[in-house]
């Protein structure tokens, strides 16, 4: 079961890359177009919070559930 648009990457390809980073992007790009300095700080540290999450998925050899292979 391959989707077309990011399924030729792998999981290492970076916060927009993984799971979070799709579903967090919408929410991530609503907060930052009203300039609000405070909730860029926190979606920052979100992003951030994300990409280590992200690393340590990996290091461990787990893969976002889309990009796993269909048992």
């Amino acid at each position: 079961m391959q989707q077309g648009h990011h399924s030729s990457r792998n999981s290492s390809s970076g916060f927009n890359g993984t799971l979070a980073g799709k579903l967090a992007a919408p929410a991530v790009s609503r907060v930052t177009s009203r300039r609000d300095p405070e909730s860029d700080d926190r979606v920052r540290m979100i992003r951030v919070m994300m990409q280590a999450v992200d690393k340590m998925m990996t290091r461990m050899g787990i893969v976002p559930t889309e990009l796993a292979p269909q048992a």
